[in-house]
């Protein structure tokens, strides 16, 4: 009899946590849509990336590019589809860590099949505490599968919603302050030296090679052009990196000449990112270079199903015109 009471308790338990996952799985898509219907203005800063990319049309996105604040600064998807006619993505954010890109990318994966995965190295160079790393690694992983846990606070949002925000375009935001770099003397400045990668970071870096080689993407690497974060000692561990995986490694801050960077107008924010101007440079070069590395990315602005992103560039261009007139002097 005991045994009998057992099992229903069991089974009641069992169908409990089944009801109870499928209410927040429906719960979760409530949440998604609302956050789309009620637009980024309505979404914390920090979730609205996740917004756009749940939003996105299943494979139609060729490159994914991922990386902190200098990728979503440097990354402009319009401009590279002038350039190349490839679709991509910033699945990036402002101080993001290692531990929050494995699962957005692997979020990614989900709906979309990219040709490549575009790695922006400086969030590497962070150091990741390995018990801390894995909780956040689990919790990103619990809140990108339940959507809930990461739009739950949507309604005090609807109810007093946050300031307007700027207008994006295909996930970037443009920003036309110009700030040049104060000192250039040491940049890149010759040396043998090293700068570590903490083992965590090594680690989860490690998981996103087999991750991406496991779903057919190919991993480039790039650093981009940025005086304040980047110097030879970052440039040889990065490029011993690449070697022992077998990766393309593309370091724009020993090609500043070829990307076209003018310390002056290009970058926002003392040699930490790049303004429009530098957004423009280094994303038409990053392309190039692309489809240098995956002579296989299509071109797709021959291609009607792709209209609305030859309409969007369009007005993209029309947008920025008088922008870049201006911070360039034109």
């Amino acid at each position: 009899m005991k045994n009998i009471f057992n099992k229903r308790a069991f089974f009641r338990t069992v169908l409990f946590l089944v009801i109870l996952v499928a209410l927040l799985q429906i719960v979760s898509q409530i949440m998604v849509r609302l956050s789309d219907e009620e637009g980024k203005h309505n979404v914390r800063m920090r979730n609205y990336i996740y917004t756009d990319l749940i939003g996105q049309e299943k494979d139609t996105i060729d490159v994914i590019v991922t990386g902190d604040s200098e990728a979503v600064a440097d990354w402009t998807p319009l401009r590279a589809w002038e350039q190349q006619g490839f679709t991509s993505f910033p699945a990036a954010m402002p101080a993001f860590w290692m531990t929050e890109m494995l699962p957005m990318v692997r979020l990614s994966f989900r709906t979309q099949k990219p040709k490549v995965l575009l790695f922006e190295t400086n969030m590497l160079f962070s150091y990741t505490d390995p018990i801390k790393g894995t909780v956040k690694i689990a919790q990103s992983e619990i809140r990108n599968r339940l959507m809930i846990f990461r739009f739950h606070n949507i309604w005090k949002h609807v109810i007093s919603p946050l300031p307007e925000q700027d207008s994006l375009w295909k996930s970037f935001r443009v920003r036309t302050e110009v700030v040049p770099p104060k000192n250039l003397n040491k940049y890149m400045k010759p040396s043998s030296e090293k700068r570590k990668i903490c083992p965590m970071n090594l680690l989860i870096f490690d998981q996103l090679v087999k991750l991406c080689r496991k779903n057919g993407v190919q991993l480039v690497l790039y650093s981009t052009a940025a005086p304040k974060n980047y110097g030879m000692r970052k440039h040889n561990t990065l490029t011993e990196l690449a070697e022992r995986y077998g990766l393309t490694y593309i370091d724009l801050n020993t090609q500043v000449d070829q990307v076209g960077i003018n310390w002056q107008t290009d970058s926002l924010d003392m040699g930490d990112h790049m303004n429009l101007s530098g957004a423009q440079k280094v994303t038409a070069y990053l392309a190039d270079r692309l489809k240098e590395a995956v002579p296989d990315l299509p071109d797709h602005r021959a291609d009607e199903k792709y209209s609305d992103w030859s309409e969007q560039a369009e007005a993209y261009d029309a947008a920025i015109a008088d922008d870049l007139k201006e911070i360039r002097g034109e």
